[in-house]
């Protein structure tokens, strides 16, 4: 079952600009890979980018870019993404480890179950197996992963 890494608090009303909104969901803990708030390439995700007298929502993936939206200010820019990333299941969704075994990613997941945390575990082919916590909890699940650098 998939985990709801929404983000657990509300955006302040209304984020108007691409500098409140990013402040709300670095707040939040959202992956900050997941979207270009000034308009330069990432490899996977949303790019907002101001283009020409109009505000784009783009779509990245694989090097492919989609236009998902054309809008006339920042702001009605800002709406549309606050209401993507509030429904987005995945978007505060962050790899706390990955493990060579299944038995060792699910240990580890049971150690974050066991503090009331919500822990999901994948395993696709040539990754090994991923273990994601919710961002806002990753400093709490620190100890669990002692090797891990960041």
């Amino acid at each position: 079952m998939t985990p709801d890494f929404r983000p657990r608090i509300a955006p302040p009303p209304p984020p108007a600009t691409r500098r409140d909104l990013r402040q709300w969901m670095e707040a939040a803990s959202c992956d900050p890979g997941a979207y270009s708030f000034a308009g330069e390439p990432i490899a996977e995700g949303f790019i907002l980018a101001q283009v020409g007298n109009s505000w784009h929502l783009i779509f990245t993936e694989r090097g492919q870019e989609s236009i998902i939206s054309r809008h006339e200010t920042e702001a009605d820019l800002v709406e549309e993404v606050c209401r993507i990333v509030a429904a987005d299941r995945w978007i505060c969704g962050r790899l706390l480890a990955t493990r060579s075994s299944e038995k060792e990613a699910r240990a580890l997941a049971l150690a974050v179950k066991l503090r009331g945390l919500a822990v999901f575990v994948d395993h696709p082919p040539g990754l090994g197996h991923r273990v994601f916590v919710h961002g806002a909890d990753l400093a709490r699940c620190h100890d669990l992963n002692p090797n891990d650098a960041s």
